[in-house]
């Protein structure tokens, strides 16, 4: 049976800056760093890292992975250079300083993208599902 969570849950509750700061609670570099874990949140960023990867960060809007990060590198230019989609990273704005406008368009943006995900996972779960029934009806046979 197919589970109504999809493989992308886990970052799609991070819309507020507040909660994607929250889960910097082992980032490498300290606050006077241009990528202090306050920067990286308020780029878009959530803290995705382990022991092997103690920098590794996932954009809660495009979902882009990155790592291998520098104390000196731009999260916003950082973000924008290797997501040059993601709406999130186009704007360069701190969440404080959106207008009202740019907040619903952003969160419109973002349940538009929470949903096509949503429906990719959906489809790849039913193919495998099929695949799977295809493969036992084959064998029954």
């Amino acid at each position: 049976m197919m589970s109504a969570k999809t493989k992308s849950d886990s970052i799609n509750n991070y819309f507020y800056q507040e909660e994607r700061r929250a889960t910097y609670k082992k980032w490498i570099f300290n606050d006077n760093a241009l990528c202090s874990a306050d920067k990286m949140a308020e780029a878009g960023f959530i803290f995705t890292g382990s022991l092997r990867e103690p920098d590794a960060v996932a954009c809660f809007f495009c979902h882009k992975h990155l790592d291998g990060w520098e104390a000196t590198d731009d999260p916003w230019k950082e973000h924008l250079n290797h997501s040059k989609h993601c709406e999130f990273a186009k704007m360069q704005t701190a969440q404080e300083n959106w207008t009202l406008e740019q907040w619903f368009d952003l969160q419109y943006k973002y349940d538009e993208n929470a949903i096509r995900k949503q429906c990719e996972d959906a489809k790849e779960d039913i193919k495998k599902y099929f695949n799977k029934l295809r493969k036992s009806y084959s064998s029954a046979l």
